[in-house]
């Protein structure tokens, strides 16, 4: 996550905005790993977390 901030602050230079960040995941288990850790670093940079409801709702099923 070191790496984001400094990508994030780049980009923040040239186009100053929002930031929403979202845990890396396929399924609900890998969901289920990287959600915490991505909304406290959201928290403590002061970013929007965006969660990935259609992973939570239905896993991995294609299609939805």
């Amino acid at each position: 996550l070191d790496n984001s901030f400094l990508e994030i602050n780049e980009i923040l230079k040239e186009a100053p905005n929002q930031i929403f960040c979202m845990p890396m995941g396929e399924n609900e288990q890998n969901l289920k790993k990287n959600a915490q850790k991505i909304a406290e670093f959201c928290i403590k940079n002061g970013y929007n977390y965006s969660d990935r409801i259609h992973i939570r709702l239905w896993n991995d099923k294609e299609g939805v």
